[in-house]
């Protein structure tokens, strides 16, 4: 008899044993494989397998391997087997047992007597044709109707949008903030000498061109140096149900922010990495943005350690550099798997300029960061803060230092 739960728990098995070879794969990837898996036709391989792919795989390296596993839990080489090898019955010695009685039913009914005997034979053998077409066909349909339940079932998870509205209340302030922030973050010099008031080279194509108006006399020197070049910033807001109060207050400077350079990323996360940056810059002129998130992305549980190693396996080759300052806005409690919030954060301190991390907890007295999120991630911080309010923003963009 085909068990409903049987996909499930195959799916589940493959998960783990991708865990075990250095995939981020928790609880939440799991339930989105299934869900996906309600989107393809699951008895056709090609799309199974793809379907989990994309949900589970984040780089070429974990393709190859994804590729390798899959043959090993799902994968017959029998190819009389079913399309869906998996949801066969689980007693196949029945199903041969079954099948051996028909054939010997079959071959009894062709070895018997000539004329009527014979005619009535091969009326056996019609019959027994007959009945195994009606067990295919009832087989099919049982395993259809399975097929329609799970994806019902599947459907029925999805987690549910919700939208998130950016306070005006203070934001000219946050504006005044975010300027002074990007004035103030300044890394290192470019390479090309650009032309200045001051400087320490003489521009003597240009100087030699502007007194061509004072009758040849350089009364107007020009001078060229090399110009610093601001920050890249990535902003990363815990959205879960501890800090939704504190991120609210986040999202009005991290709007400003992008509107004062286009150096700059934004991203949300509880249990999964949402990347908002796009969003927070479409906003029509004169009304706010408003974004559009799911549950799991705000407001839910939280997975510190595993929303940033995604960040770094998905955007980390493009987004963290020499000139980039990470913000993290966050209580530090981290209910996922501890294992992946220090290498997360060691890889971010080795490839940014700066991590700053801000914790709304530190305005209450006597507070000292024991949870255990806060203390994996203390020894990577340069600077372990809390900044809610435009004058907070705007001292911490004085008192920032760069390592670089």
């Amino acid at each position: 008899m085909f068990e409903m739960d049987h996909i499930s728990r195959r799916v589940s098995a493959f998960c783990r044993y991708l865990r075990s070879q250095g995939f981020v794969i928790g609880l939440k990837e799991i339930e989105d494989s299934l869900r996906a898996l309600s989107f393809v036709d699951i008895s056709k391989r090609e799309q199974f397998q793809l379907a989990l792919k994309i949900v589970l795989c984040s780089s070429k390296e974990e393709q190859g391997l994804f590729d390798e596993a899959f043959q090993l839990f799902f994968v017959t080489t029998d190819k009389s087997q079913a399309s869906v090898p998996w949801l066969a019955s689980e007693n196949p010695e029945g199903d041969g047992a079954r099948g051996t009685a028909t054939e010997t039913s079959a071959e009894g009914a062709a070895q018997t007597g000539c004329g009527n005997e014979g005619m009535n034979g091969s009326a056996e053998a019609d019959s027994v044709s007959k009945l195994g077409e009606a067990e295919q066909k009832a087989a099919d349909g049982e395993k259809e109707t399975a097929f329609n339940w799970f994806a019902s079932r599947t459907a029925s998870q999805r987690p549910k949008k919700r939208h998130i509205y950016i306070s005006s209340s203070q934001l000219s302030k946050m504006k005044k903030a975010a300027r002074k922030l990007v004035r103030q973050v300044q890394l290192k010099q470019a390479r090309r000498l650009a032309a200045r008031k001051k400087g320490r080279q003489l521009d003597g194509r240009r100087t030699w061109r502007n007194s061509l108006q004072t009758g040849g006399f350089p009364i107007k020197p020009v001078w060229k140096g090399r110009d610093k070049t601001n920050a890249r910033f990535v902003l990363l807001c815990d959205g879960s149900r501890s800090m939704s109060p504190y991120a609210d207050q986040f999202l009005p400077f991290a709007y400003a922010l992008t509107a004062c350079t286009r150096h700059v990323e934004v991203f949300l996360f509880a249990t999964k990495l949402k990347r908002v940056t796009s969003q927070l810059k479409n906003g029509k002129r004169g009304q706010l943005p408003v974004l559009t998130v799911f549950e799991n992305e705000w407001g839910g549980g939280t997975r510190i350690g595993e929303s940033l190693f995604s960040f770094i396996q998905q955007y980390g080759a493009r987004m963290l550099r020499k000139e980039t300052v990470v913000v993290i806005v966050s209580d530090g409690l981290d209910t996922g798997d501890m294992a992946y919030l220090p290498r997360a954060m060691k890889e971010i301190k080795q490839r940014a300029s700066a991590v700053v991390w801000l914790n709304p907890l530190l305005k209450i007295n006597g507070y000292q960061p024991e949870a255990r999120g806060m203390k994996a991630a203390l020894p990577y911080i340069d600077i372990f803060s809390e900044a809610q309010s435009p004058e907070e923003f705007e001292r911490l963009a004085r008192t920032m230092t760069i390592r670089r």
